[in-house]
């Protein structure tokens, strides 16, 4: 159920609670964007590595991935493209979103099959606009 505080100061209707898998190597950005989505009404897991988010994946099944771009454990962009494969073998839709300190070069992280790409940094509730959007929510 969304919080008492997101219903009555976020601009849009949520259309639907997501499953959420966050990947990063900063354990204190994932708490943060747990909690911020949570008040969203989303559920959350993490993963703070390119291993744990393939695990996460089977166990978890988000319906959406927000991940680092950068992670010391592996590419962003092979972890995106593995995790869309194994989703896909599982005949569930998954949702990218890639977060980096840098801006992406000539559209590279939406040809490569991104869902949305953010540069840091991100105000959460620009992440979860984003999801409302893919759900076709209107804004009030």
């Amino acid at each position: 159920m969304t919080s008492s505080f997101a219903r009555k100061n976020l601009p849009w209707k949520l259309a639907r609670r997501r499953r959420i898998l966050l990947v990063d190597e900063h354990v204190p950005s994932l708490r943060s964007m747990s909690y911020a989505l949570s008040l969203c009404g989303h559920v959350c897991d993490w993963a703070e590595s390119a291993g744990a988010a393939m695990v996460a994946i089977d166990g978890f099944a988000p319906e959406c991935v927000v991940l680092e771009w950068n992670l010391k454990s592996g590419s962003g962009f092979g972890l995106a493209r593995a995790l869309r494969e194994r989703s896909t073998a599982l005949g569930r839709p998954l949702i990218i979103f890639a977060v980096s300190a840098v801006d992406e070069p000539n559209g590279f992280a939406t040809r490569e099959g991104i869902d949305q790409y953010f540069v840091k940094p991100v105000w959460m509730i620009r992440i979860a606009e984003a999801l409302a959007e893919q759900d076709g929510c209107t804004y009030e």
